[in-house]
């Protein structure tokens, strides 16, 4: 697996980079309080399956990255996010695609034209490719839990 993928949401890289650029001005370390996640239909409960794994996030809505971090926390399992699939190709989709289990495309994703080449990707390297319309967290939560029942989870 490639190494430039990594749990995004981790809130201590987050708290490293602050603490830094205060202690440089202040010679202070300040911790960043922790929100709690504003989801409480959202459970672990069904996402067991998806622990350890690599997840490819493409689409969505870019103001809640970080909600779909924690999410992707939750889960216990890491992910890279691309607001679109444009930047996706941008960053290279093939390579980006062959070293996760599994690509998840939603929102506005769903309806640009990049979207048959990422099929066709996902088919090359026998990676499962889950489509939701919605950028909805819940939404995700729900199709992602059926998704586990529904292929007995085979993602390697």
């Amino acid at each position: 697996p490639d190494s430039s993928l990594r749990n995004t949401g981790d809130p201590s890289f987050v708290t490293e980079v602050e603490e830094e650029s205060v202690s440089q001005s202040t010679s202070e370390k300040v911790e960043r309080p922790t929100l709690k996640f504003p989801y409480p239909e959202i459970s672990q409960e069904g996402l067991e399956p998806y622990s350890g794994k690599q997840v490819l996030l493409v689409g969505g809505d870019f103001r809640f990255k970080e909600d779909y971090e924690h999410f992707f926390q939750l889960c216990n399992a890491e992910v890279a996010y691309f607001p679109s699939i444009i930047q996706l190709e941008k960053h290279g989709m093939k390579n980006t695609v062959r070293e996760v289990n599994l690509v998840i495309a939603f929102g506005g994703a769903i309806q640009e034209p990049g979207l048959f080449r990422l099929r066709k990707v996902c088919s090359d390297y026998g990676r499962y490719l889950l489509e939701n319309p919605s950028s909805g967290l819940v939404s995700l939560s729900q199709k992602m839990k059926s998704l586990a029942k529904e292929i007995q989870f085979e993602i390697d």
